[in-house]
């Protein structure tokens, strides 16, 4: 894992995201980008033609303007507070160095075809504060990474829990509750998690029996993970009402601070629509989970 991309938009949540990608490439000495992303003034302009008069138009781009530049402050701050608090150096290109490194850019345009686009040439993409309390802008390039940037995305919640602590350098990841059904998406987040698989001290897979999954899937698994050099230990679920809060229950038991798992659903619009899952546990996670559809 050598490139973490951490998406900001001017919040408190953006030191949240920020320490937990430091947490992260900390041991494999990754590269960090902070991305401020405004919208394109142009196009916001043109959506506004022939349904105001001039003079309000361009009031609006003013006042819309001003306040992504306020905004860019903040993120830019936030970037800076969590460089130095890691002590890492800034870099535009690959140094050679040992050492985590962070770069900062600022982009303009839509997030459906610039997030896409930066997210698939990185390894991991971190994003804090998708809670309903959180920034509408934040949610929204969350679901376009998640559907479109073809990368494993970490979620982290806005305060660790208890269990682990704040966190730090050795916070996530050091064991990961991995929750396996077989399917093309919990294969990818398989996939994704590798780096911190091989670096974790404990890996559990968690397998809920149900209609379309019987716990024995986690056999084949066990067995990749073993030609990839890993131990874990197999952990069969029957859970007698819903799936997610049961997945989400035993990694709290084992003391997980990292949940994998496939991300399951389709956009409809501008509102993601997640299967049962997904949406139990991204309503109620409490922990950090590496996504991935």
């Amino acid at each position: 894992m050598r490139v973490i991309l951490v998406p900001l938009v001017g919040d408190d949540d953006d030191g949240v995201g920020l320490a937990a990608a430091y947490a992260v490439a900390e041991p494999f000495r990754a590269h960090i980008d902070g991305m401020f992303m405004r919208p394109d003034p142009v196009e916001a302009i043109m959506s506004l033609e022939g349904q105001a008069a001039p003079e309000l138009i361009d009031t609006v781009a003013q006042a819309s303007s001003a306040a992504w530049d306020a905004r860019a402050r903040l993120a830019r701050e936030a970037f800076e507070a969590a460089r130095a608090a890691a002590d890492a150096a800034l870099a535009d290109q690959p140094t050679g160095t040992d050492s985590v490194t962070a770069g900062w850019r600022e982009v303009t345009g839509g997030a459906q075809l610039v997030l896409p686009a930066e997210g698939r040439l990185s390894d991991l993409i971190v994003f804090a504060g998708i809670h309903s309390a959180g920034s509408t802008h934040r949610r929204r390039l969350f679901e376009v990474a998640l559907l479109h940037a073809t990368r494993p995305l970490l979620l982290v919640p806005e305060k660790a829990p208890e269990a682990i602590g704040p966190v730090g350098p050795n916070s996530i990841g050091k064991i990961i509750a991995l929750a396996w059904n077989g399917s093309a998406e919990a294969a990818r987040a398989v996939a994704g998690a590798l780096p911190l698989l091989h670096n974790a001290e404990e890996v559990h897979i968690l397998t809920a029996a149900s209609a379309r999954t019987d716990v024995e899937r986690a056999d084949g698994l066990a067995r990749y993970f073993g030609w990839q050099g890993l131990s874990c230990e197999r952990h069969a679920m029957y859970p007698t009402s819903q799936v997610g809060p049961a997945l989400l229950a035993k990694a709290r038991e084992l003391r997980a601070d990292l949940l994998v798992m496939g991300g399951y659903g389709r956009s409809r619009v501008s509102e993601l629509v997640f299967g049962g899952v997904t949406r139990t546990v991204l309503g109620q996670y409490g922990l950090p989970i590496l996504l991935a559809h």
